[in-house]
């Protein structure tokens, strides 16, 4: 299976596969399916508020049936796309990030965090487990800051910038009162070792510009 990045201010990725394999993605970002390419949508089931931690991810598989296939994945906003390479320590991944995975990668609920205001206050701030052998691929808006964290090295950021990390890291969700009347301030505290990828421009962000504009 080969994977390939394209573009620049709007990455996508195009995944080539040969007869029996597979990738499992987010059908929300798929942008191209081709000939020899059967798609098999997750079961239909009622989304709760805040899934279950340690669920499955409901993915769509794109499996090959031919002796070449090609499945495109995009996300909706201008960005930066990463492979992240997973050979038996498992990462966390932003649900808003995820674009796909190989099959023999498990996506499963790694944190789920209720929200009562902003961007993730419908469906709360998600978190993906993946774990197993296999390459997983994220999107990042904007442009991507790579940090290397130190054991004990810390950063806090807005939960909305953090695209995927380490299991190693370990993170902290803090609510801080800043004005009274304005709305909770929400904030992420990474812990290392490990490394992170974040997003310097979240779609949480865009959603709340273009709240206020209307």
């Amino acid at each position: 299976m080969q994977h390939t990045v394209i573009g620049t201010a709007n990455q996508c990725v195009v995944a080539q596969m040969t007869v029996g394999e597979e990738v499992r993605g987010e059908a929300a970002a798929l942008l191209l399916l081709s000939d020899g390419v059967a798609l098999e949508a997750p079961a239909h089931a009622p989304r709760p508020l805040l899934p279950e931690i340690g669920s499955a991810v409901p993915l769509t598989h794109f499996r090959c049936m031919a002796s070449l296939g090609v499945v495109t994945f995009g996300a909706p906003c201008v960005g930066e796309i990463r492979k992240i390479e997973i050979r038996g320590s498992a990462w966390m991944c932003a649900r808003d990030s995820f674009l796909f995975c190989t099959q023999d990668l498990h996506a499963a609920i790694g944190m789920a965090q209720p929200v009562v205001s902003g961007y993730f206050r419908q469906g709360g701030f998600i978190l993906y487990r993946l774990s197993g052998h296999g390459d997983a691929y994220i999107h990042c808006g904007g442009n991507v800051i790579e940090y290397d964290l130190a054991a004990g090295q810390r950063v806090s950021v807005d939960p909305g910038c953090v695209a995927a990390y380490e299991e190693s890291v370990q993170p902290a969700v803090e609510t801080l009162e800043v004005t009274p009347g304005s709305g909770p301030l929400y904030l992420m505290t990474l812990t290392g070792p490990g490394r992170i990828y974040l997003a310097t421009l979240p779609l949480a962000r865009i959603h709340n510009h273009e709240e206020r504009r209307h």
